[in-house]
């Protein structure tokens, strides 16, 4: 799982500023949400499913979504806390249940208090809510899509199945890709695999070791579903899911409005190299 998913974060982007007005902040924030959500002409036609079955319009129309997250690999915990993010992505803030906070404001990402173990800060503050955000930035500029018809994911089940690709110089590893399969009864994402090149490491390299999420337990928040559970695996493209690595929980699910100091730089914080 990459670090630092740069070509997947939004194209709007936000600097929420502890001097600026908060209901002018909210405006903004709103008014770039709606450009986003009519923006339909940008639509890959293989997505048009799930965009609809996650109600993606709806949810970018939203201001802020928060849920807590129990993470664990290899029976380890990974992550404990609640997540906060701006609809599109633009603001991002994970607090742990060890105290410390990493804070996205659009440009740069804080660690509070500035003595937190920063290990994995760069990883954590992208990785989790890309994982959650992906239904709603499949269309983001510099996506590329082939439908690959069905895929198999097991023994027993084949799905439809698209691969998610980058244009040249789209964010900071345009290599990745995605295939992302999805439930046609209902167009809600079923699993994601993935490859990660960022770093400089080979495609090919990437490509024998690539992972997968899966999406379990959809829960409706206000008309939304949202996946509750998520699994963790091994997987390749001709033989689908393999072994399970990890597991993820996520509860008290809800939208929020938005408020200017919870995107902000926190107090008593440090830069994390980007």
């Amino acid at each position: 799982m990459k670090a630092y998913i740069f070509h997947l974060l939004p194209f709007v982007m936000l600097l929420i500023s502890c001097n600026e007005n908060a209901k002018e902040n909210n405006k903004k924030v709103m008014d770039q949400l709606q450009k986003v959500a009519t923006k339909k002409s940008d639509i890959h036609p293989f997505t048009e499913p799930m965009n609809e079955g996650h109600q993606t319009e709806e949810f970018l129309k939203q201001q802020v979504f928060q849920f807590d997250i129990d993470l664990n690999f290899g029976g380890n915990d990974r992550l404990d806390g609640t997540l906060y993010t701006n609809t599109n992505s633009s603001g991002i803030r994970i607090d742990k249940v060890d105290g410390s906070s990493l804070v996205f404001d659009g440009k740069q990402v804080y660690l509070t208090p500035a003595d937190a173990n920063d290990k994995g800060a760069r990883f954590d503050m992208f990785t989790w809510q890309y994982f959650f955000a992906l239904p709603y930035k499949l269309n983001d500029p510099g996506t590329q899509w082939e439908d690959l018809e069905t895929l198999k994911l097991s023994d027993s089940l084949e799905l439809p199945a698209g691969r998610l690709s980058f244009k040249s110089g789209t964010g900071d590893a345009p290599d990745d890709w995605y295939v992302v399969y999805y439930d046609p009864e209902n167009g809600l994402i079923h699993t994601a695999g993935y490859i990660v090149t960022f770093g400089g490491k080979d495609p090919e390299e990437a490509e024998a070791n690539a992972h997968a999420i899966c999406y379990h337990d959809y829960q409706d928040v206000e008309g939304i579903p949202v996946a509750t559970r998520w699994t963790f695996h091994n997987w390749n493209k001709e033989s689908g899911l393999g072994e399970q690595l990890g597991e993820a929980k996520l509860k008290n699910l809800k939208f929020s409005t938005l408020h200017d100091s919870i995107f902000s730089k926190p107090k008593n914080a440090k830069a994390i190299n980007m």
